[in-house]
């Protein structure tokens, strides 16, 4: 009986310290600071609004270790809330995120699009690296990518999410254990073609 408690009390201890994603606090210094990062939420939202009464059949393809599968989704059927809520988790639009990452911006003439990209100082914030690649002169979005990690006791869960606003959505997703090799899953919704 007296070794439950000393052993309890560290599986406690280890598992508050690895679990889950880093609590963020607004630092005071950006407290009178008016903008924010990129919000992927508000993106979101915005692109639900555009499209939500667009009948739109998704070819989903599903690559994992077990080997690859294609099929047609409907749009309406597909689970759309939950591949929303991977990338609104991601969200770095609020105040307390200021001063938590390094931005950079360039611009590619040669491909006529501007780039917007955004690094976690800190290793352990959930979202690691945002990419956003707009229009050059329309600002126009043309893809978001996401990187981001948490881990929960001996699991690290890592997503690199990928939207191109009308052509795909993909979510690939590594976990991995000490004891167990990592298993990568990638999920692709194509939008159907547009016609030419």
């Amino acid at each position: 009986m007296k070794f439950k408690i000393p052993i309890l009390f560290v599986f406690i201890i280890f598992g508050a310290s690895c679990s889950g994603k880093k609590e963020i606090k607004e630092d005071p210094e950006f407290a009178n600071v008016q903008g924010t990062y990129f919000s992927i939420r508000q993106f979101i939202r915005d692109q639900w609004e555009m499209n939500k009464m667009l009948p739109v059949v998704f070819e989903r393809v599903v690559v994992s270790d077990t080997g690859k599968d294609s099929s047609l989704v409907n749009g309406y059927n597909m689970g759309l809330g939950h591949i929303m809520e991977i990338f609104v988790n991601t969200d770095i639009g609020e105040k307390k995120y200021l001063g938590k990452y390094n931005f950079s911006e360039s611009l590619d003439s040669a491909s006529n699009t501007r780039t917007y990209f955004y690094e976690a100082i800190d290793p352990e914030l959930y979202t690691q690296k945002l990419q956003i690649i707009t229009g050059a002169t329309s600002n126009q979005i043309k893809n978001v990518y996401i990187e981001a990690a948490e881990s929960s006791g001996w699991t690290r869960t890592s997503l690199k999410l990928y939207y191109a606003p009308g052509k795909i959505i993909r979510i690939q997703e590594s976990k991995k254990s000490r004891f167990v090799s990592a298993k990568v899953t990638t999920t692709e919704y194509r939008f159907p073609e547009e016609p030419e």
